[in-house]
């Protein structure tokens, strides 16, 4: 698995345990959204989605630059 599955799967987590809290912040369902189109949507849209994740992870702190996603 490499480090990009390991984030979304990670990520995932961390939105359903806040889903069951009602903690949920605007951004959580969008972030869902581009998971599920990374993993099932078409070969464009996947790679659209795949891009906005990695920007999402370097912008959200969990990597340092998208470099770390290679």
């Amino acid at each position: 698995m490499d480090k990009l599955e390991e984030l979304i799967e990670k990520v995932s987590i961390d939105i359903e345990f806040k889903m069951k809290n009602n903690q949920m912040q605007p951004i959580d369902e969008s972030v869902l959204s581009y998971i599920s189109v990374y993993r099932r949507g078409s070969k464009l849209a996947s790679k659209i989605a795949k891009q906005w994740l990695k920007l999402f992870f370097v912008n959200a702190g969990y990597v340092e630059r998208l470099r770390d996603l290679k």
